[in-house]
């Protein structure tokens, strides 16, 4: 198929039909300009009212954005501390070394992660309401696992209920 194609026309007028005719196409020609020159007008409005929307508004969006990246941040560092916390629990309560403390930390991090999207809740409810059964029973291997396995099921009664799971946990 070629890419371009050319067409060709040949408008032949009589002499008794040419002014009517001309003056018709004439008429239309200047009812698209004018309607060329409204939409243009509507353009030039348009990009002002964009503009000057931008202009109020950009500076809450890139505020809102920062606070958005912060948020990250912060829940990166959150993340961090919970892990090392329950390492730092473990490698003292269990006599292990810090590798292993760290990797348990890691792995009971990553299942309260897990617990809480299969629980519809936010993770720092989850780890408040494993940080409160730890609190009761200790750091050792044992305990954590029941720890965690007492998390999972509050937060099954909790979404029932409509409250937090570390409010839950509190009242044991």
């Amino acid at each position: 198929m070629p890419d371009n194609v050319e067409v060709r026309t040949k408008l032949t007028v009589d002499a008794a039909a040419s002014e009517s005719t001309l003056g018709g196409l004439r008429k239309q020609f200047e009812l698209t300009s004018q309607a060329r020159d409204v939409t243009q007008a509507g353009m030039g409005f348009f990009g002002q009212t964009l503009s000057t929307m931008a202009g109020m508004y950009l500076p809450q969006v890139i505020h809102k954005t920062y606070e958005w990246g912060e948020s990250f941040v912060d829940a990166a560092r959150n993340e961090g501390k919970f892990r090392t916390a329950i390492a730092g629990l473990a490698a003292t309560q269990q006599n292990i070394s810090w590798d292993k403390a760290n990797k348990q930390g890691k792995d009971f991090n990553d299942r309260l992660d897990e617990i809480a999207v299969n629980a519809d809740t936010s993770a720092e409810d989850i780890k408040q309401a494993f940080t409160v059964m730890t609190e009761i029973g200790g750091g050792s291997a044992a305990n954590l696992q029941k720890s965690a396995q007492a998390v999972e099921q509050m937060a099954s009664v909790s979404r029932v209920l409509g409250i937090p799971v570390s409010a839950t946990a509190r009242e044991f």
